[in-house]
């Protein structure tokens, strides 16, 4: 049985390490390009997988139950400039002191800073809400947690190494955040965006991404991407706007063992 359409192209399930220590079972990956899937021959490689990811450029058809899409992932990119340096505008952080000079901490009319300690649980919580759209979210077959374990890493990594974050804090209660990675090839890459649901439509999407395009461009980056789920209309609508260009459409599906 073949899925999809055009010249078969070879491919090989990849496993994937850090995924399957996150779920605690075998998670692998297959990368198709334009080709179809040979099912037959997909299925015998994949038996010592629980799950694993597909990745198309073309759409498969007549899928059998235990294959199903979901994702459809697009890829945008925008150029970075040194125009972009203090687009944060307004937005900085302030101490204050009381007589004798002690430093009490943070005082927020509206700030961008790092998810230093009295900020790591609120970042957390929305890192989950950053995943709304997600497939580990949406796939109903995902029933032990992989979801929340998921997101909980990514925020996890990024409190504790290198991946650069930020919450947007006003009057000491944080109402986004987003999360900055570099690639080898020097682009910028946007993990986690978030914005708490009773603060959205104020422009905090707008400001997250100012800063995510000024630190790109003073780290020297050349490019900031994201990657996002084309049914999240708000955040394709968002990206747009600010400038950012679809590079890639990815159709996304997971194969479930059993």
């Amino acid at each position: 049985m073949q899925l999809g359409f055009g010249r078969n192209e070879n491919y090989v399930i990849k496993r994937l390490e850090w995924d399957s220590a996150c779920f605690g079972y075998e998670v692998g990956e297959a990368l198709l390009g334009n080709g179809p899937l040979d099912y037959n021959k997909f299925v015998e490689e994949a038996k010592a997988y629980q799950l694993v990811y597909i990745f198309s450029n073309i759409e498969l058809t007549d899928l059998p139950l235990d294959l199903r899409k979901v994702d459809e992932k697009i890829t945008l990119i925008k150029d970075l400039q040194p125009s972009f340096i203090g687009l944060e505008g307004r937005m900085a952080s302030t101490e204050i002191h009381d007589p004798t000079g002690e430093v009490y901490g943070l005082k927020e009319i509206e700030s961008i800073v790092p998810p230093v300690k009295e900020f790591q649980k609120a970042f957390v919580e929305l890192a989950l809400i950053s995943g709304g759209y997600s497939r580990f979210r949406t796939d109903e077959r995902l029933r032990t947690g992989e979801y929340e374990k998921l997101y909980h890493s990514w925020a996890d990594k990024t409190l504790k190494e290198d991946d650069k974050g930020f919450v947007f804090v006003k009057d000491r209660e944080v109402l986004g955040m987003i999360t900055l990675l570099t690639t080898p090839a020097g682009i910028n890459r946007i993990s986690l965006l978030a914005v708490r649901q009773d603060s959205r439509n104020q422009g905090l999407g707008r400001i997250l991404l100012n800063k995510a395009l000024a630190t790109g461009t003073a780290s020297g980056g050349s490019a900031l991407s994201v990657t996002t789920q084309k049914a999240n209309l708000a955040a394709m609508l968002l990206y747009q706007k600010m400038g950012f260009e679809i590079v890639e459409v990815c159709q996304v599906y997971h194969w479930w063992n059993g």
